[in-house]
């Protein structure tokens, strides 16, 4: 069954590497996303913290909840400026993203109310690479080598 979890998981991992690697550098990124960006994946990454510190209860699972829905409102942030300088596919890879997140979120809850050392192991992995990939944003998209633009 924990096998099953990793659907929607690599889902999202391909979805982001196609965000990241085709449009967001065949356009680049303005201010307001060059920081947006690496906010919306730390806000994933405090999910997956609190799994990884609360003890499994209806309390902490309410929590998560709140956690969770912050976050999915948080990575819808970017849309006003999407809206004029995304192509067609980027919208689309976007919606993917939008329709994934929550499931990953929820995929995150199931295998930390398992609580087993697999469920550990995986929410582990899934910080550290989130934590990763928030740092390569920032990093990359900040660095002095990339190509300013004002919006």
């Amino acid at each position: 069954m924990v096998a099953l979890a990793f659907v929607p998981l690599v889902l999202q991992a391909l979805a982001m590497l196609v965000d990241e690697g085709v449009h967001h550098r065949r356009r680049g990124l303005g201010a307001w996303e060059r920081i947006g960006h690496p906010i919306d994946t730390l806000t994933t990454a405090t999910c997956y913290a609190w799994l990884l510190v609360a003890r499994v209860s209806l309390t902490s699972a309410i929590v998560y909840g709140g956690l969770a829905f912050t976050s999915c409102l948080v990575v819808t942030k970017d849309e006003s400026v999407h809206a004029d300088e995304c192509s067609a596919a980027e919208h689309w890879n976007h919606a993917v993203l939008f329709m994934l997140h929550p499931v990953v979120l929820g995929v995150a809850a199931w295998l930390w109310w398992a609580s087993s050392s697999t469920s550990h192991a995986i929410l582990v992995a899934l910080l550290a690479s989130t934590l990763g990939f928030a740092a390569y944003q920032f990093i990359y998209w900040n660095g002095p080598w990339q190509r300013r633009r004002s919006r």
